[in-house]
């Protein structure tokens, strides 16, 4: 049978484990929070419009409803790309930050 300092050594080590599990997750929860944020930031203040509604697609119409998206292509850099609809742009394997509805060369882009 356990005595009284082998159990008070386990309840420590649990209540350690319990605060660093907080701690990250913690820490988890601000860093995606912050990831929102500057999504928001990038596609709000150009008025463009967000992928949310195709995540989980895995296959797009041959409609052709042209967009034009912004992909990150580096950390701070950016260019415009036209794809044949939403969806297609939304699934690409680019990082899609966001899309505004006709042609590139339509939104002078």
């Amino acid at each position: 049978m356990p005595n009284n300092k082998e159990n008070t050594h386990a309840n420590n080590h649990s209540s350690h484990v319990f605060r660093n599990a907080m701690v990250i997750g913690s820490v988890v929860l601000l860093v995606s929070a912050m990831i929102y944020g500057i999504y928001l930031a990038l596609t709000s203040s150009e008025g463009l419009l967000g992928c949310r509604v195709y995540l989980g697609v895995e296959a797009c119409s041959m409609v052709y409803d042209p967009v034009c998206a912004k992909i990150m292509s580096s950390e701070t850099e950016y260019e415009w790309k036209t794809f044949s609809n939403a969806c297609n742009a939304c699934i690409s394997s680019d990082p899609v930050v966001g899309y505004l509805w006709g042609e590139c060369e339509a939104n002078n882009k």
